[in-house]
């Protein structure tokens, strides 16, 4: 008998409304004769109360959001004893694992993909700090998660210097694997790269890291970036881990130094981002890769995973779970 599906949309990914989500997802529900569900959800907790239910009365699960949404599903359905696949329609700002997996940027083909393909066993992270766990593909410290609370914060005052332009629409709709979906909220990749280019000139500063890979301790100074992974993509297809591979049962980490300058430091996040949208991935960085990545910083620093700001600490670790979940595609 052919696989049943169950779309599980996160009303909170991408910028979009319900409504316009709801429209998005029409071909896709006819393609994999799948109701649409999730999209009366109001928080993380109800999302994955959602998804634990439906993982129990379907074969694959769909979630159509964000990386992040994707986490948190995760998160509620492997804790369990759900034999369920995952798929993944991208709907979110950057949507990494679209890219890590290789859907098609349309939500409609990426349905069919999933349609007629198979299941894939694939690695997560389980990260661990003093306070809580989660499972994630990507996650880290630095610029990055730096750049996410400055962003939420002067989206929440308004700030004109991440009003949407139509430059932004325009290359945002390029860019991003679901053309559209950004039209009437400040979330694009300039909204991102303004963030960045503030942060750089006024408010970063480096950090002191030990990390250490399965037991060999590594000294880190001025550290710009620290992603680690299970697969190469941030978001918008920035390669920043190029080793990374959701299948080798490693865990990676990219680090990226930090220059003498504020200028400098512009240049050389020039220089990686072009590496990482054109040239295969950041070269301007050092990289590790082990079963298990314990994290020590001078000062508490802010965390981010899958995108999104999760902790501030001194202290965490991250370490792989081969294989463990099966993704369709």
């Amino acid at each position: 008998m052919p696989p049943t599906f169950a779309i599980l949309a996160n009303p909170a990914a991408g910028g979009t409304s319900r409504e316009e989500k709801h429209h998005l997802l029409r071909r896709a529900a006819r393609i994999l004769k799948a109701e649409v569900y999730g999209l009366d959800t109001t928080s993380v907790a109800d999302f994955q109360n959602a998804a634990r239910d439906l993982s129990m009365h379907v074969d694959v699960l769909v979630v159509a959001g964000g990386d992040k949404s994707l986490d948190d599903v995760v998160n509620a359905v492997t804790t369990g004893n759900s034999d369920v696949e995952l798929g993944f329609l991208p709907m979110g700002s950057g949507n990494g694992f679209a890219y890590a997996i290789g859907l098609p940027s349309d939500v409609g083909d990426a349905a069919q993909q999933i349609r007629s393909g198979s299941a894939h066993r694939v690695d997560v992270m389980q990260y661990q700090g003093p306070n809580d766990s989660a499972r994630c593909f990507l996650g880290g410290i630095g610029l990055e998660p730096a750049v996410v609370i400055d962003r939420g914060a002067r989206l929440r005052r308004h700030k004109p210097l991440l009003n949407l332009v139509q430059d932004d629409l325009a290359l945002t709709r390029m860019l991003d694997p679901v053309p559209g979906t950004l039209d009437k909220a400040p979330e694009g990749f300039v909204a991102y790269l303004f963030a960045a280019l503030y942060m750089g000139l006024n408010g970063y500063k480096p950090i002191q890291a030990k990390v250490t890979v399965d037991g060999m301790p590594y000294t880190h100074d001025r550290v710009l970036s620290m992603v680690f992974s299970t697969h190469p993509f941030y978001g918008y297809g920035l390669n920043v881990n190029r080793h990374a591979n959701l299948q080798d049962e490693r865990v990676h980490v990219s680090t990226t130094y930090d220059p003498e300058s504020k200028i400098g430091r512009v240049s050389k996040g020039v220089l990686c981002a072009a590496q990482g949208f054109f040239f295969g991935g950041n070269r301007l960085c050092s990289t590790q890769a082990g079963q298990e990545m314990t994290v020590q910083t001078a000062e508490p620093v802010p965390i981010q995973l899958g995108g999104d700001y999760h902790a501030t600490e001194r202290e965490f670790s991250f370490r792989v779970e081969p294989g463990a979940v099966a993704v369709r595609y």
